[in-house]
């Protein structure tokens, strides 16, 4: 049985900047999908072969690299700031289709829910126990 989209509806803009953010919900835990300026990634050093127009562009400020980091809270509390990520991810990155370039953003973001939702459940654990004694 397919689940639901823990990020259901929800979709990163066409132009994202840092900070951007979109929010979900997967088994009771409420969770926030944020973008992430990735200072470490550099296309002229990480790619093999870079085409010079998108460096140039990059250097340009016109698109980025950024982590997709996903926290998780219950109830309104915030269990776990950093409960999953993924870094250097392209942002803005221009298709010459037209598209969404950061579609994949809201695709990666759904693909960590479940681990965040798994952070989110040993956090809760450990704090009902700490509660309870």
């Amino acid at each position: 049985m397919d689940r639901a989209a823990a990020f259901s509806g929800q979709e990163f803009d066409s132009f994202a900047s840092e900070g951007d953010k979109i929010e979900g919900y997967r088994d009771g835990f409420n969770l926030t999908a944020r973008l992430v300026f990735d200072e470490d990634a550099d296309p002229r050093t990480d790619w093999d072969e870079a085409d010079e127009k998108y460096i140039e562009s990059w250097l340009n400020d016109e698109w980025l690299f950024v982590g997709v980091v996903l926290s998780v809270s219950y109830n309104g509390i915030l269990l776990d700031k950093h409960a999953a990520s993924i870094w250097g991810c392209d942002c803005n990155f221009p298709r010459k289709d037209g598209t969404n370039p950061n579609d994949h953003l809201t695709g990666w973001a759904e693909e960590l829910a479940d681990e965040a939702v798994r952070a989110g459940e040993a956090a809760l654990a450990e704090l009902r126990e700490k509660v309870a004694s």
